[in-house]
This record gives C-alpha cells, structure tokens and sequence, in this order.
C-alpha cells in the first residue's frame, strides 16, 4: 500500500511539472543586434537576480531557443517587466560588514548588465539585482545611463576607534538631474536607497515634465502572509517489534483513521512569481489501539495498549502551478519536528514503553481553489516512536488534509 502511495506521488509530481510548465512561457518581444524587433513567447522566470540569457518561442509549438546579453539589445514580457542591455561603470563594494570597505568614495568597474527597467520617460530608473547586491541606476542624458550612488565604508579615527559612514551621493545625482519641480536639496535629504522610495522621484520628475510615464511594469499582485486552517484525517498504521529473546513479541495495531488538526502560517517568497513559499504547520494528531494476546514467554501472553498524542511542527517548502486564475496546483515537502505529549505504550504484565519520537519527513500533492479553499494528499516517511535497545516500531501516517485561508 504505502509502495504504491509513494509510486503516485512521484507519477503525480512529473505530471504537473511536464503538464503545466507552459504556463511559464508568455507574450513579449525582443530587439536583436540589427534592431530588428522580434515578437515571441518568453519564459517568465520572474528573476531575483537579474538575467544573463532567456528561453523563448516564436510559437506555442515551436521549439525553445535560448538568447544571450551579446545578442539582444533589451526584450520585454508583456505588461509584466522589460530588461534593457547596457555598459555601465558599476561600484561592487560589500554591505557586508565582515568586507566593508575602507574607501568613501565607489570603486566603479565596467560591466554589460541587463538592467531592469522601473519607470520609463524623461529620466528612466533601473534595477540591478545579484544576491545581496542591489543597485539602481538612471539615465542621465540620452545616451548615458549612470549609477546612482549609495556606499557604506569603514572610518578609524586617530584614536583606533571605528565607525561605519554612508556615501549618499545619490541625494545630490536627483536633486542636480531628477528635479523638475526644482525642489531644494532638503526635500532629498528622506529619499531612500530603496525601489518604491527612488520609483516616487522619478514619476513625479516625470508627471512635471509632461511625459508620458510607463512604469515598469505591473508587479504580481502577491500575500506576502497568509494564514490557514488545516483539518484533515489520518489514516495511520504502527507496529511494534522486539529482537530480544526467542519469544516473538511482535505487536501490529493495524491501520486506524483519525482526525487531525492545523493551523499553517506560510511565507511567499518575493520572486518566480509567488510560485515558491515556505510553511510552518503545527498539527495536532494521535492514534490509540489495544493488541492482545502477544506472548510474553512460550506460556504467558499480554496486551499491549498505544496512546500516542503529538504536537507536529511540519516546517517545509512548496512550489505552486497556476492554472488560470482561479486554480493553482501545488508540490511541497517539509521536514517534521514530532513533540509527543504523555504518550504511552501499556503492557499488562510489564513495564510500560515510554515514547520517544524521532523526526521525519513528509511530501504533499494538492489544489487551491479561488485563493480560498485547498485539498492535499500527504504521505510521510516512517517514524520511529521507541529508543530502546531491543525495541523498534513503525509508525506510517498518510493524510488527507482540508484548508480554509483566513487572510
């Protein structure tokens, strides 16, 4: 059974991703090194860090080619973001304060980005992402586009002691370039070295001008938090061996459904378009049973008893497939943290086992319904509920598991 269980799960896994990563792929175009402009379907991979190369296709059923930064000037997904191909002198230096830098001033290198575009007009603002680095840039004549730059650096005073300065030189770049209402440098002075902060700047620039502004482009409407309700049934098996002795002591409570009960709190992470996320779920479930006549020794026998409760705290990761807008597909895996609460196993003419939990691991398959209700099939790997020398047990639990989102 459990075989078999595990054999669909793994069916079901290829299924989706063969059967719904064409989802990925959508209309956009781009601008070749003869200017020509090509209209196609572009893998969105919505990039954390931005790209080097992308996938794409002229049709639905053409195969998929791949473009590189030498070979493309700048491409666009449609009403979703646009990259432009620039050379750009750019500072690297490290916020990280174990390779602060000693310098004040940017130590520029050139490099060939591709630059994701914020706002479109008069002046542009662009984005440079790479892990830690982040980096935002502007044009700052027709043909120029330029750092706008913000620096922390190391300072030791005469007296050995140290202290951390902030170059802000981008306040003074948008108060000489990007100031259309001719505000005064104070007006600078709260301006942040942040998107949504520098991305005000340039639309009011912009909107003073009287250009036509593109902002770039429609951000993916994401729930950073959401909260659910988990309800489910278990359907749950232990058994119970011991290699002690000569006697067999083996006891098999058998299967059993039960109810279980969670509440699960999940993060979206903020890139691949709320496709990935991870998940804390702490659930209630227990299974009791009663074997009896299991021998003791070649004359005797007992019964054993199990009334095993545990506070499960799944903590894992999951991956969605949107299917329209209103259903979503979804593959995750979590490793499990089992804290048993006054959990026995009862014999009745020996000493009781006490249960001791080990962890385990879990993986899931199911649906979301309209962003609201949700349906998971969940299979876990086998846990161990004894440490005892001579004693071991198996205790298998697959789960059907309802959601209902609060927020």
């Amino acid at each position: 059974m459990k075989k078999y269980l595990y054999s669909t799960l793994l069916f079901l896994f290829v299924f989706s991703i063969n059967g719904f990563a064409q989802i990925n792929f959508e209309k956009g175009n781009f601008i070749n090194n003869q200017g020509e402009q090509i209209n196609c379907l572009i893998k969105n991979l919505d990039w954390k860090n931005n790209p080097t190369e992308f996938e794409y296709k002229l049709t639905e059923n053409s195969e998929t080619k791949t473009l590189t930064i030498k070979s493309v000037s700048e491409f666009v997904i449609t009403s979703v973001s646009k990259y432009v191909r620039a050379n750009v002198e750019m500072d690297r230096s490290s916020s990280d304060l174990d390779n602060i830098s000693l310098k004040k001033g940017a130590d520029f290198k050139e490099e060939e980005l591709f630059l994701k575009v914020l706002v479109e007009g008069d002046k542009s603002l662009y984005q440079y992402t790479e892990n830690r680095l982040n980096r935002y840039f502007y044009n700052s004549d027709a043909m120029n586009i330029v750092q706008l730059v913000y620096k922390i650096y190391e300072v030791t005073t005469s007296n050995e002691s140290k202290y951390f300065g902030k170059n802000e030189t981008f306040k003074q770049q948008l108060f000489n370039n990007v100031n259309c209402e001719n505000k005064s440098i104070n007006k600078y002075e709260a301006v942040l070295y942040k998107q949504k902060s520098l991305t005000k700047i340039f639309l009011s620039h912009n909107e003073c001008n009287g250009n036509s502004v593109e902002t770039e482009r429609e951000e993916t409407e994401r729930d950073e938090f959401n909260l659910r309700i988990r309800p489910g049934l278990n359907l749950s098996s232990l058994s119970i061996q011991n290699h002690g002795g000569t006697v067999n002591k083996d006891a098999d409570f058998g299967n059993q459904t039960n109810f279980r009960f969670g509440i699960e709190a999940e993060y979206v992470l903020p890139f691949n378009r709320n496709k990935w996320s991870i998940f804390i779920e702490p659930t209630y479930q227990y299974f009791k049973g009663e074997v009896n006549g299991i021998y003791y020794s070649t004359v005797r026998t007992e019964d054993f008893t199990v009334d095993y409760k545990s506070i499960e705290l799944p903590i894992g990761v999951r991956h969605k497939f949107f299917i329209g807008d209103k259903l979503n597909v979804f593959l995750n895996t979590a490793f499990v943290i089992d804290i048993e609460v006054g959990s026995k196993v009862i014999r009745s003419i020996a000493d009781d086992l006490d249960v001791e939990t080990r962890n385990n691991i879990v993986f899931g398959i199911g649906a979301e319904f309209r962003d609201k209700f949700s349906l998971e099939l969940r299979i876990g790997s086998s846990r161990e509920l004894l440490q005892y020398a001579y004693w071991e047990s198996e205790y298998n639990t697959t789960s059907l598991i309802f959601g209902y989102k609060l927020f």
